[in-house]
């Protein structure tokens, strides 16, 4: 169970284990963590450290709900999007140099807008079996 997003053929894989896949262009680097069950203080999934500014409500261009929120670093900034798909959390994290992020502002909104969920997975509910087509 992830989230899926539309990105521009720029960007590039980098990274993929069993719960995050990384993609870069250029100096900007952008990860998916996988859908986690809300869990009691949504604000645990936010990456720590640097100072935020405040929290944007967005909506993806599907209607999925998201909060973005912008860390900075001493080096660095990271746009955070906590995605809520009816009870299921999805983070994804951009990070890279602030000039850069500021200059494809737009670009990266258009990224995080085209949000969904994905929740193929392994079958873990008998419901899922019955579900499944021959």
């Amino acid at each position: 169970m992830r989230t899926i997003l539309t990105l521009p053929a720029a960007w590039v894989p980098v990274a993929r284990t069993d719960d995050r896949v990384t993609w870069r262009d250029g100096s900007l680097t952008l990860a998916i963590a996988p859908l986690v069950r809300r869990p009691r203080d949504p604000a645990a999934l936010v990456p720590s450290g640097g100072t935020h500014g405040p929290i944007i409500n967005r909506a993806t261009a599907t209607g999925w709900p998201y909060e973005l929120l912008a860390i900075d670093d001493r080096d660095a900034q990271r746009l955070v999007a906590v995605y809520d798909f009816h009870g299921d959390l999805g983070v994804v994290v951009i990070s890279g140099p602030a000039a850069e992020l500021a200059a494809r502002t737009s670009e990266l909104r258009a990224i995080l807008d085209s949000a969904m969920p994905d929740w193929r997975g392994p079958i873990v509910a008998l419901a899922q079996l019955w579900d499944q087509k021959s």
